[in-house]
Parts: structure tokens; C-alpha cells; sequence
């Protein structure tokens, strides 16, 4: 049976030697795409499929990816999903989240192997784990890199050694960043990537692990936000605000 917690200290113990691996998610926003539901976020707004909600997102959560418009994206982030290979772990949504139904719709894209895991295997209960012990891994590691919101203003204790900006809407808007950044993995090893990018980065892990997988391509999320000067209004976030929220308390189960 997996447990929520030994998977993330597999990737933390991965980190501390060293080792290359790759952890991509594939949350409810990129269930929602490649099950064909269009996906807005806005700042006063937000569509799902076809239902609208009144939500207020910040400036770098802000989306708008059509399934019926931009199809060959959709079919980017499906392939990546589709992908196997040893190490590269893929975080799906878990039924305790998502229920049975939108849980099950993942094992009908692809067969689930051993490097399926969590979704949200660094928040929720993990998440005072992954900061007390897995960001300090992160932030002194000698050739780090970043993909994150051109809005980010770095913290001093996160100084990668490069910066791959991106904007509103990347998941559309910055595309060609996976050409990009496939040329610039080509002939480097041994760096860890961390990414926060949206859905965009499912599909630059994808192609960078293809091209080199002698890297570690981490997707961190909202994670770090609290370092970048972005909004930290997620539940489990509030551990930097120094409060508790039942988020914090949850265990995703399998």
C-alpha cells in the first residue's frame, strides 16, 4: 500500500544523494484540460468547462486554455502524462481530493506503474516536512535553476544560477520556452530544476527529461511562493504567516 509520507522522503532521500529523478503533477487544472474542459482563471473569475464561478486569483495564476482552440497544447500535456521512464515520477490527483471517478479517469489515459505518486505529495501534510527538511536541500544546491512568473522577486536565500522567466497565461503564451529550454539541457548535467509554471511545466519536464535526464527537474507548484514574493494564499501557505490550517493536517491516501 503507498503511503503519503514514504513517497515524499523516497524524492527527499534522492535529493540528498544526489540522485536525478524528475516529479511532475498533474493536478485538478490539468485533469480538467486533458479531460477536454476548457480552464479560466481570473481576477474575478473562473471557468470550468462550461460553469462559471465568482474567485479572485492573483496575477500569476491567471489562465485561459480552450481544449476546442488549442488543441496541440492539450495534446502536449497528455503526451506528457503518457510518458514512462525510469525515474520520473508523475503525480496524479488523488480520490481523497478528486473522487473515484476523476481518479480513475487518469488510469484510463495510461497503465499505472511504480513511479506514479502524488499530486500534491509536497503540500497538505507533507508540506511542514518538505520545508523544514527539503527546501534547504534546494536552496544550497550549487546549479540550481528556476522557471517561474517574470512577477517573482526573489528572496535572498534563492539565487539560482538562472532564471527562466514566464508570464500570464504560459501555458499558451510561452511555448516556445520548451525548445528553449531543451537546447539549453542539452550538454549540462548534475543541475536541479525547480518550475512553477503552471501546466507549462508538465510538458518542459517532459521534454527535458527526454533530452537529458541527467538532471533533476522538480515541479515545485506554489511551494516556494513564499520566497518569490507571489501569493501565498493557499491553505497550507499559511505555515508562513505563522498559522495553522486544516490542509496542513490532511494525508492523502491512494
Amino acid at each position: 500500500m503507498k503511503d503519503f509520507r514514504a513517497d515524499l522522503l523516497n524524492l527527499h532521500t534522492k535529493l540528498l544523494n544526489n540522485e536525478h529523478f524528475a516529479f511532475t503533477r498533474f493536478s485538478d487544472g490539468e485533469m480538467y484540460l486533458m479531460q477536454g474542459k476548457r480552464l479560466k482563471l481570473g481576477a474575478n473569475e473562473s471557468i470550468v468547462g462550461s460553469t462559471a464561478y465568482h474567485a479572485a486569483w492573483a496575477p500569476e495564476d491567471h489562465k485561459d486554455v480552450d481544449p476546442s482552440i488549442h488543441q496541440e497544447i492539450i495534446a502536449k500535456l497528455i503526451d506528457s502524462f503518457k510518458y514512462d521512464a525510469p525515474e520520473y515520477y508523475k503525480g496524479i490527483s488523488c480520490s481523497c481530493c478528486v473522487g473515484e471517478a476523476n481518479r480513475n479517469f487518469f488510469n484510463s489515459l495510461c497503465p499505472e506503474t511504480k513511479y506514479w505518486t502524488w499530486a500534491n505529495l509536497l503540500v497538505n501534510g507533507n508540506y511542514p516536512y518538505f520545508v523544514s527538511y527539503m527546501i534547504p536541500l534546494i536552496l544550497n544546491h550549487p546549479r540550481l535553476v528556476l522557471v517561474a512568473n517574470e512577477k517573482a522577486t526573489l528572496t535572498t536565500s534563492l539565487k539560482p544560477i538562472k532564471w527562466f522567466k514566464v508570464g500570464t497565461n504560459c501555458i499558451v503564451n510561452n511555448q516556445s520556452l520548451i525548445d528553449e529550454m531543451a537546447e539549453y539541457v542539452t550538454d549540462i548535467n548534475d543541475h536541479l530544476f525547480i518550475f512553477s509554471a503552471s501546466s507549462l511545466t508538465q510538458m518542459l519536464i517532459h521534454r527535458l527529461h527526454r533530452t537529458n535526464p541527467n538532471n533533476t527537474y522538480l515541479n515545485i507548484g506554489t511551494t516556494m511562493n513564499h520566497l518569490m514574493g507571489l501569493s501565498c494564499n493557499r491553505g497550507y501557505l499559511h505555515i508562513h504567516k505563522g498559522e495553522t490550517h486544516d490542509d496542513m493536517k490532511k494525508m492523502c491516501i491512494w
